[in-house]
């Protein structure tokens, strides 16, 4: 959502302008499922889809947000934090709270309007994106609360562990803060050691949401946790990343059949993830797609935490032609997969998975072209002194066109250009959708096109006198969003300016 959105909906909300604004992004794991917690080694990217918050400070300890997801308020205090059973949204922003004093810091709260578009609940990581996001907000809330990335990912973690009682790993967090634009992230999960890979060329990142969501907290990953644990105390070593793949083999007849496959798992999950990424390095696509399809396997087979959503994804992708790879991501038990895609395959991948999996699901799945992200951030927050909504008056539904939309630096993949209409391309954006963009959106950049500015070729369905934010005009038709953060073209003739809403 735009942050002239948000910072209109504030207004609405509080009253008063924001005063900052805190980002921090979702992620997609290319490969190291289950090892962070086992202090071993994972391979994420941070992804373009994040959680934003607009606020202003507070000099109590309140904290008030709207979360503009759910349509919902939430309040609490820094001197009387306490959980709700069962955990809700806001527990993730109470439990950084929580963390930070417990980790000496006194605090002041905040306002704050919520918005994400990381999907809940499908594996990309919508929970360490709210609490660095949170993180974030305290920061600028609080000037002597300054962090590290890697601190700020320790205490999220914390949070998560301790307050909301997911006992995740490091992974999600350490992405969260240190996203670069380009790469994906290899972090060491012991030491936290990290370093950027770039992202291989001419291919694309593919997060096919599966329409199965899982619910973390009460799945089956504390009890694979507990396995590991189990597993690396029978075989004395600290954590199962002090083994190799070869002193494994020879010691694995030691534990039970199933922990044996449990550890199995993580043993050669670790050195697929080395080996990742010397093909990133390298530009191997086909050595890089075939160890993500090994690590489906393997954490279908041993790890046991596919689905059979998941597994059908994994099959659609890999009988499509130049699809290099694919596999599960997060922790499994639903969500989504990922594949390795030639970017000049992106539409036809795009397709049949549109057309297979709900035949084979009965489900509906969601596509996003993921590119590569930077981590959270927040930064001073100036809206205008007169926030500009117009009053949409519409005399006529304006023609339909492609639902294709993206934001100013997105990745889209140009396809053929549009016979009828001069300087206008066919084109895909990051969630898969096709529309028209007219050429001077974009300039090529690493064989991809970047947007230079905002574009949407959605119509957008408005009601007489409802109220929109005006982003731009062009050629007789005018950029709008909406309150829910919808945008879309309608003809600048249809508007006409008004004062923001009290």
């Amino acid at each position: 959502m735009h942050p002239q959105t948000l910072a209109a909906r504030f207004y609405e909300v509080f009253g008063a302008h924001p005063t900052f604004l805190a980002r921090a992004p979702g992620r997609v794991n290319l490969i190291g499922e289950h090892t962070d917690y086992n202090e071993g080694f994972v391979l994420p990217m941070a992804i373009d889809r994040e959680v934003r918050l607009v606020g202003r400070p507070r000099a109590d300890d309140w904290v008030r947000l709207y979360s503009l997801n759910f349509e919902a308020h939430a309040a609490f205090r820094l001197s009387a934090l306490q959980r709700d059973n069962p955990p809700g949204w806001a527990d993730y922003c109470k439990g950084v709270a929580w963390a930070l004093q417990q980790a000496g810091y006194a605090l002041h709260g905040f306002d704050a309007v919520v918005h994400g578009d990381v999907p809940i609940g499908s594996g990309l990581s919508s929970s360490a994106a709210i609490e660095m996001a949170t993180i974030m907000a305290f920061q600028a809330s609080n000037p002597e609360v300054c962090l590290s990335p890697e601190t700020a990912a320790r205490l999220a973690q914390r949070a998560e562990n301790e307050f909301v009682g997911v006992r995740c790993g490091i992974m999600d967090q350490m992405i969260a803060a240190l996203g670069q634009v380009g790469h994906a992230l290899l972090i060491d999960c012991r030491t936290l050691e990290h370093t950027a890979v770039p992202l291989p060329k001419g291919v694309a990142v593919v997060v096919v949401d599966t329409g199965a969501p899982r619910a973390l907290a009460a799945s089956a990953y504390n009890e694979r946790r507990a396995q590991c644990e189990a597993a690396a105390q029978m075989l004395g070593v600290p954590a199962l990343r002090d083994l190799t793949p070869e002193e494994f083999e020879a010691r694995r007849t030691s534990l039970p059949p199933l922990l044996a496959r449990r550890a199995e798992h993580v043993v050669n999950e670790n050195a697929r993830v080395l080996a990742a990424v010397e093909a990133m390095r390298a530009n191997d696509i086909h050595r890089l797609g075939a160890l993500m399809s090994e690590s489906h396997m393997s954490l279908r087979d041993l790890y046991e935490v596919s689905s059979p959503a998941l597994d059908a994804v994994v099959e659609i992708a890999l009988s499509t032609p130049r699809v290099y790879g694919a596999r599960m991501t997060g922790a499994g038990f639903g969500g989504c997969a990922i594949a390795l895609v030639d970017e000049a395959q992106v539409g036809v991948f795009i397709a049949r998975i549109q057309y297979e999996y709900p035949r084979r699901t009965g489900l509906t799945p969601r596509l996003y072209v993921s590119a590569a992200n930077e981590g959270a951030r927040w930064q001073p927050f100036t809206p205008p002194s007169s926030i500009p909504t117009h009053r949409a008056i519409l005399a006529h539904q304006p023609p339909a066109e492609p639902p294709l939309c993206a934001e100013r630096g997105d990745s889209i993949f140009r396809e053929i250009p549009d016979p009828e209409t001069p300087h206008w391309w066919w084109c895909r954006d990051k969630r898969g959708r096709r529309g028209r963009v007219h050429e001077r959106f974009f300039e090529e950049e690493d064989y991809r096109f970047v947007l230079r500015e905002d574009f949407c070729a959605q119509e957008l369905p408005l009601s007489v006198g409802e109220w929109v934010m005006l982003i731009e005009a062009y050629d007789g038709w005018a950029l709008v969003e909406n309150a829910h953060g919808e945008r879309g073209w309608v003809p600048e003739r249809a508007l006409v300016p008004a004062t923001p809403p009290r």
